[in-house]
């Protein structure tokens, strides 16, 4: 289980908000047409995985290691 919250305020510090809208923003991801569970899923996977890699900086690590 990955703790997506958790790994964006490391990732991210300091932003006002941690949410999907706000995240995927910061992060100029696409946005969303509507709410729909599915997408909300994709989004917060590419969200999980732009912030995985800003913090490894594309070496790879185990989500364990970052969150020591």
């Amino acid at each position: 289980m990955v703790d997506s919250l958790r790994l964006a305020r490391r990732g991210l510090p300091g932003l006002r908000r941690y949410g999907l809208d706000a995240l995927s923003e910061v992060l100029e991801l696409p946005r969303r047409t509507c709410h729909r569970a599915l997408e909300d899923v994709e989004r917060t996977l590419a969200v999980v995985h732009e912030v995985y890699y800003m913090l490894t900086s594309g070496r790879p690590r185990t989500l364990w290691e970052l969150g020591r």
